[in-house]
């Protein structure tokens, strides 16, 4: 620490606030996750504290779009650090953040510490600057040592160091990340990235399940070796009856009536009313909070000032004012719903011809309806259970990631087609077959393969692989040719292998930028294009990496796939409309790009308000785009296809396919 104190004026921090979360978190839409309150107060605030006692003495916050709030928490904050305030015009990523504070440095330090300031703890920064001399490296990267390679952790410490002299290996402008373009860059030009591995997270957050995880990282971090550590202010009211077992914080001015038990990790923020009788358990309740007598809150996010009725029952959730007026109402129309719906099985009429072996879905009777119904819900049941990790996976990877963020659909849609043909599918007879069996067991083998060589995506295509075996199993070939095609549109949920989307993204993205600069010089503009970044006179378009088309790519391709599985065509072109959507969202996504150059140069200085707007909502846009192109393709199959209509002749069962021209094949 002394020798870190020595040398302050040579390490400079970088804070990366990000922005504020639209359409995914209530909170986080209007509070961002760096002003989330980790042990009284925001976590930037308490990352800033804990940077200046370790000596560093200048930071640079880089955030987007909450400039009045991140300006009153930082009001009157004295802790000797100096702190300058980078806003984001439009999104410039971990390496773009990086790029513009070093442009403002002039090499005044020899190196810039880089921290993201969603984390409930701190970065040691005497050990990582240690570690980073020591490797000679030009950056050094912060790995936890139980991180799990392969499921999306790699940065789960998000702290990184670097020298100054990195300062001309960035792109000219733009977007650009630290992990997925400027390590690679650095490696491919022979300069050394150093992995330091630390056994201390910094419990980095972007969600209620990673936020109270985070939170019970910094109750830990006071005492270890305590585990029913208690932190109650001195003005908090707290009755004697109360019970508070593992670590658990009650803030100043918090008031817990009698018989109230609180289980930790938790956190009790200040003026929280608690009435009698109540349980919070694994939860954060925030400032001004109040919760009725007898509820039940489990693994939740109570919202500033919400207002708890009693009796509420409450888990896996975040309850904020935005939701809390609807949310009742919501929960009483689904029990109706279910409350008047009756399972109904339809007899199937008397066998006209021989006798079939098998037992079909329609024709079950009364005496066995019981079991095969109980049996299948013990069956999907313990299905989930085995993949429950892996399920909360693929939604972690849907709620977070644009890209897939479109695999939502796909199990709703699926389900929409099976009851759809749920006359079809009744009617099968069901011949246990095993075949099944033996598919099971290979797609479980898969999924060790995949948590041996930790390669989540294997993991998570074992998941369809043996759903689709239990249904060969227990129904047979017969049920299984009826779902077969839909089986395969569940593939479409999953996000892409690692592997597979490091190699398509890159060329997306030099695919995106040519494309868009043709079209411009096409139409008279005068373009320079200078890797990802478009020059069009005195405006500058950079084509993030977020920005190749990968997204538009998975959306169409399920707009697709459920457009194949709905209409009455030929399997040739139910193919032809699914292969289409590469080349849709690929025009599509030129055609945005090229839109949006035009407008920039536009409105260049006619407010960046619009130019942000046009930018963030450019590519809903494309969704009505893609589906006229779909629209247009059936109609043209439907010009150049001819379908033959067939009939049955009555008199002697011989089968006559009559065409336009009017002859006959029997």
């Amino acid at each position: 620490m002394d020798r870190l104190r020595e040398r302050d004026g040579q390490i400079k921090a970088v804070i990366l606030a990000g922005n504020l979360d639209f359409g995914r978190c209530p909170v986080a839409s209007r509070l961002p996750f760096a002003l989330w309150p980790v042990g009284g107060k925001p976590a930037l605030i308490g990352l800033l504290e804990g940077l200046a006692e370790q000596g560093i003495r200048e930071a640079t916050v880089c955030f987007r779009g909450y400039r009045r709030l991140l300006e009153e928490s930082l009001a009157g904050l004295e802790v000797g650090i100096k702190i300058d305030l980078l806003e984001e015009e439009l999104p410039l990523g971990s390496g773009g953040c990086l790029r513009e504070v070093m442009k403002k440095d002039e090499e005044r330090h020899e190196r810039l510490l880089v921290c993201q300031s969603n984390v409930s703890l701190v970065p040691q920064v005497a050990e990582l600057v240690g570690s980073h001399e020591r490797s000679g490296a030009i950056l050094t990267v912060t790995l936890h040592k139980e991180c799990e390679v392969g499921r999306g952790e790699y940065d789960a410490v998000g702290a990184y160091l670097c020298d100054s002299s990195l300062r001309g290996h960035f792109l000219p402008a733009g977007f650009g990340d630290i992990k997925e373009g400027l390590i690679p860059r650095l490696r491919s030009r022979g300069l050394k990235v150093h992995a330091h591995h630390t056994d201390r997270p910094l419990g980095k957050f972007g969600g209620r399940q990673e936020y109270l995880r985070a939170t019970a990282l910094y109750l830990q971090s006071f005492n270890e070796s305590d585990a029913d550590m208690m932190r109650v202010s001195d003005e908090a009211e707290v009755d004697d009856s109360v019970r508070l077992v593992g670590p658990v914080m009650v803030e100043a001015g918090a008031r817990l009536a009698k018989n109230v038990v609180v289980l930790g990790p938790a956190v009790i923020g200040r003026n929280v009313r608690v009435d009698a009788d109540t349980l919070i358990d694994s939860s954060v309740v925030w400032e001004g909070a109040e919760i009725g007598a007898s509820c039940s809150i489990q693994r939740c996010l109570l919202d500033r000032n919400v207002r708890e009725p009693d009796c509420t029952q409450l888990e896996d959730r975040i309850e904020s004012l935005d939701n809390q007026g609807i949310s009742d109402d919501i929960t009483r129309r689904v029990r109706s719903i279910v409350g008047r719906s009756k399972l109904k099985i339809k007899k199937t009429a008397a066998n006209t011809g021989s006798a079939k072996s098998g037992v079909g879905l329609a024709g079950v009777e009364g005496s066995f309806r019981g079991p095969i119904v109980w049996g299948g819900v013990i069956l999907l049941i313990a299905f989930l259970w085995s993949y429950w990790a892996t399920v909360e996976n693929i939604w972690g990877i849907w709620i977070r990631n644009d890209e897939y963020s479109s695999g939502l659909l796909v199990p709703i849609m699926a389900v929409y087609i099976l009851w759809s043909r749920r006359k079809e599918i009744t009617s099968c007879e069901l011949k246990p077959s095993v075949w099944g069996l033996l598919g099971f067991l290979g797609a479980q083998a898969f999924r060790f393969f995949g948590m041996y060589f930790m390669f989540a995506s294997a993991e998570r295509i074992s998941l369809v692989m043996s759903l689709g075996a239990i249904i060969l199993f227990v129904g047979g070939w017969g049920l299984f040719r009826k779902i077969f095609t839909v089986w395969l549109f569940l593939f479409l949920m999953l996000p892409l292998p690692n592997r597979v989307q490091t190699a398509i993204t890159f060329p997306l993205q030099v695919w995106a930028t040519h494309s868009a600069v043709f079209c411009l010089e096409l139409m008279g503009y005068e373009v320079i294009c200078e890797g990802n970044v478009i020059h069009m006179g005195s405006t500058t378009v950079a084509v993030a990496e977020a920005c190749n088309g990968l997204r538009m790519l998975t959306a169409f391709f399920v707009v697709s796939g459920l457009v194949a599985l709905l209409i009455k065509r030929g399997l040739w072109e139910k193919l032809f409309i699914l292969v289409s959507a590469l080349p849709i969202a690929l025009i599509c996504n030129t055609i945005r790009l090229t839109g949006t150059a035009i407008a920039f140069q536009m409105l260049a200085g006619n407010g960046r308000n619009w130019e942000e707007a046009f930018h963030d909502f450019g590519g809903l846009v494309m969704m009505p785009l893609a589906l006229a192109l779909v629209v247009l393709e059936l109609w043209f199959l439907s010009k150049i296809v001819v379908q033959p209509e067939t009939e049955v002749d009555d008199n002697d069962g011989l089968l006559v396919v009559r065409g336009n021209s009017g002859g006959e094949v029997s």
